[in-house]
């Protein structure tokens, strides 16, 4: 049996330098302060860039009509010239010829000879005024045949231009672009006629090489100080995103601390951006909602526990009774009721949590429905005759006779107004009275639960309806059914009211909101 030769790869371990070296770089990169910057730098980027190759065309446009005009102005002034002395000496070929030969070819000569003299001197001292040494002049017919040339110009520069001749009959002036040599040259092809009859045409070129050059030199400056203004446009925008980033800092230095367990930091609004306030107000009232919900779960977990050891108590102390010798058939059935009894409370105890809960932390719990809410009551009023008749405890009702609609849950609702009449019920002694009346306000529809009974203790009355809360009565249960009743009018964007005084009954005002 042959083996063949495998190859066994190890894969490189990096060591935890290497590996915080690298998260270091991926948050570097990762970040909301390098993300800005590098955005406002693209931005102010592209920015430069558009508004370069914008000046450029504009600048590289202006250039080049100026140019035309200077070439138009010049033309204009070589023709005027020669308009001028034969006006003077006549329109006969000769004196054409010799305007024309004095003003393209010896241009650049002085023609002031001591042998001139009047007219034909100072028109001479003109002609060397025109400053045309730069340019190229080329006098055409409309034949396409060079009659005169500056002296600048070679021959094969002239049939260069000669190509480029256009006579236009409504006397415009026509623009050419010529490539000769490696040099571009602007030429004007300029319409005349003296004679009325023949057509000549004038061109002037210029070369285009000091538009060039000033183009390109202004191009590569753009080029070398567009990267400076990007490189310092980055560090600024570092800068200003560390100090618009510092109360972010701050509050992500409080959010450590809170971690640790202090709920009871919380951020200073200072001369920060708006946007920046707006975040701390709203991270403050963050951590006030959490802090009130762990002083909340401590407190709900404290009462929890408390509420529920007593009655595990009982059904602990009843059953160890129950399992000692000598018990008899009594003894058991009197031990399994109370054991009942307490687990019905447990229940009891548990089911009102979960009520409770999902009233806290989920508002859409509840069915909401427009209802006829005198129709609901009156409903309500008349299951309640069957509590009271156990107590033989009278039951007043007074409802109107009209329509009143109200947002509700119906469930709910008959939940709240059965808890505030078993409550009544309860500290209500026997052959007494409690009255139900149903009343408009406004826009509320008020709903109050009156009984004569031994009515509530000063001290109370501002704490019962807390959860879990008390008083010293025996009989005064586990503090649910208050809390309860208050929490769904909260839902139902209403609220409760109680007027009490000792010995003199209590009256329980339900406030509802009317559509």
């Amino acid at each position: 049996m042959k083996f063949s030769p495998r190859k066994i790869q190890f894969k490189k371990t990096e060591s935890p330098k290497e590996k915080k070296s690298k998260s270091r770089r991926f948050q570097r990169r990762n970040s909301f302060k390098f993300e800005v910057t590098a955005l406002i730098t693209l931005v102010v980027g592209i920015i430069l860039m558009v508004f370069s190759c914008v000046l450029y065309w504009i600048l590289s446009h202006t250039l080049h009509v100026d140019m035309d005009n200077e070439l138009k102005i010049k033309a204009e002034t070589v023709n005027q010239a020669i308009r001028v002395y034969v006006d003077v000496r006549g329109e006969k070929p000769e004196s054409l010829k010799y305007a024309i030969e004095k003003a393209v070819v010896e241009e650049n000569l002085h023609n002031t000879r001591w042998w001139m003299f009047g007219f034909q001197r100072r028109w001479s001292e003109q002609l060397d005024d025109l400053d045309l040494d730069e340019v190229y002049i080329n006098f055409a017919s409309s034949k396409k045949a060079s009659l005169f040339r500056s002296k600048n110009m070679d021959s094969e520069l002239t049939n260069q231009f000669l190509t480029q001749v256009e006579i236009d009959v409504n006397n415009k002036s026509v623009f050419k672009n010529l490539n000769f040599n490696d040099q571009r040259i602007r030429i004007i092809n300029y319409p005349v006629s003296y004679d009325g009859e023949s057509y000549y045409c004038i061109q002037i070129g210029a070369s285009q090489r000091p538009i060039v050059v000033l183009l390109e030199n202004w191009l590569k400056s753009t080029l070398y100080s567009i990267p400076a203004v990007l490189i310092l446009t980055f560090f600024v925008g570092q800068l200003f995103a560390s100090r618009i980033l510092s109360p972010i800092q701050k509050i992500t230095s409080t959010a450590k601390t809170i971690a640790d367990g202090d709920l009871s930091m919380r951020m200073e609004a200072q001369d920060y951006y708006v946007e920046m306030n707006y975040l701390i107000d709203a991270f403050n009232e963050m951590i006030e909602r959490l802090e009130r919900s762990f002083h909340h779960i401590e407190e709900f977990s404290s009462h929890v526990a408390h509420e529920l050891k007593t009655p595990l108590t009982i059904i602990r102390g009843e059953t160890e009774l129950a399992s000692l010798e000598g018990r008899n058939t009594e003894d058991y059935k009197r031990a399994l009721g109370i054991i009942l009894e307490e687990t019905e409370n447990m229940l009891t105890i548990i089911e009102d949590l979960l009520f409770l809960s999902k009233l806290d932390y989920r508002p859409e719990f509840p069915q909401m429905k427009k209802m006829d809410f005198v129709e609901f009551f009156r409903e309500v009023s008349e299951q309640s005759r069957i509590l009271v008749n156990e107590k033989k405890i009278q039951l007043l009702i007074d409802i109107p006779n009209e329509k009143i609609f109200v947002i509700g849950d119906s469930v709910h609702l008959r939940r709240l107004f059965f808890n505030l009449i078993n409550n009544a019920i309860k500290y209500t002694p026997s052959q007494g009275k409690i009255q139900l009346n149903l009343v408009r306000k406004n826009k509320e529809v008020m709903v109050s639960v009156k009984d004569n009974g031994r009515g509530i203790n000063k001290e109370d009355l501002e704490n019962i309806f807390e959860r879990f809360y008390s008083s010293n009565d025996e009989d005064s249960g586990v503090g649910l059914g208050l809390n309860i009743a208050s929490t769904i009018a909260k839902v139902h964007k209403g609220h409760i009211e109680v007027v009490s005084l000792p010995n003199d009954g209590a009256t329980f005002q339900v406030f509802l909101p009317i559509v």
